[in-house]
């Protein structure tokens, strides 16, 4: 076999090779959206995706700190925030898919008509456009890159359009805790079966 015959057998097997690859990410009608359904019940149970904590109190008003957490618990994000005091509710995006829930931090609000806190939470968390409160370092890589996916389609697609594309559903839901404690650190755990809570 000569050194041509070898060179044209390993570029026709690179070929196909490549060629394969490119079926596999084109061939599906959803490529550029979300492949989650597959892979989805790989999410962990519950995770802790913040912590927050009343840092100080003066005159009546209270400065809260807030801290955020990737699946594997390694901080990344924190954020200060003063506001008038009394309980804080947390809003989160819950996208579902196939029954299992992904929860997007939105905002830190204070329930009432004044809406004397509002704080947007996703600047703190998001690092090149990814939401850093999903990274995980021991976990699915496929399905870390997938949510990552998720998150710019949540962000940027009409809801509507974004669950008749993708088959989720996507709803504001909100958890509120009632005035915290001083320097008490209050966990906000998400569970994937559904649900939002607060513990120490």
């Amino acid at each position: 076999m000569t050194k041509q015959t070898k060179l044209i057998i390993i570029c026709a097997s690179a070929a196909i090779v490549v060629g394969a690859l490119v079926w596999w990410l084109f061939s599906t009608p959803d490529n550029d959206g979300v492949r989650l359904s597959n892979r989805i019940h790989l999410l962990k149970e519950s995770i802790v995706p913040m912590r927050l904590k009343v840092v100080a109190r003066s005159d009546g008003s209270a400065q809260v700190a807030v801290k955020f957490f990737d699946v594997d618990g390694k901080a990344v994000g924190r954020c200060e925030q003063q506001y008038a005091g009394g309980s804080i509710t947390l809003r989160f995006l819950d996208v579902e898919i196939g029954g299992r829930h992904i929860y997007f931090p939105y905002e830190m609000v204070q329930p009432s008509t004044k809406d004397t806190l509002r704080l947007p939470l996703q600047q703190y968390y998001v690092n090149d456009e990814f939401p850093m409160v999903y990274d995980t370092h021991t976990g699915d890589a496929m399905l870390r890159d997938e949510i990552g996916i998720l998150y710019q389609q949540t962000l940027n697609t009409k809801h509507e359009k974004l669950e008749g594309q993708y088959g989720c559903t996507v709803r504001m839901i909100n958890s509120t805790l009632g005035e915290p404690m001083e320097r008490v650190n209050y966990s906000v755990v998400v569970k994937a079966d559904g649900g939002v809570g607060f513990g120490n």
